[in-house]
């Protein structure tokens, strides 16, 4: 299994919402299509507004693969969420990927 971290941009508890510091979650999994379903399905029961902060989406938006846990083959969340604007070593060439929408097809990114 793969180890990812899939990141929803943003958080309810902050007034900025979706430009404060970001929902993150450590995730087992095949694929990012499986790791960005098992956040998905996480985020859906979470509350996405607070009164008076901007809202943030539903669902994840970002994942980086990590690693690989050689030690189990059961699939889901390994930590989190927990609130902390997401770092991507730039020093490293993990895998990257975006998407803009819960429908959209996750695509590579490029870390500039």
């Amino acid at each position: 299994m793969k180890l990812f971290i899939v990141t929803r941009w943003g958080n309810p508890y902050e007034e900025d919402g979706p430009d404060g510091k970001d929902t993150n979650f450590l995730i087992r999994a095949l694929s990012i299509q499986d790791a960005g379903q098992i956040a998905d399905q996480m985020l859906i029961t979470m509350t996405n507004k607070v009164s008076g902060n901007r809202p943030v989406k539903g669902y994840a938006q970002f994942g980086t693969e990590i690693g690989v846990d050689k030690f189990s083959k059961k699939k889901g969340i390994v930590h989190g969420p927990w609130i902390e604007s997401i770092i991507v070593d730039s020093t490293k060439k993990y895998p990257l990927w975006h998407r803009d929408d819960v429908e959209d097809d996750w695509k590579a990114s490029e870390e500039d």
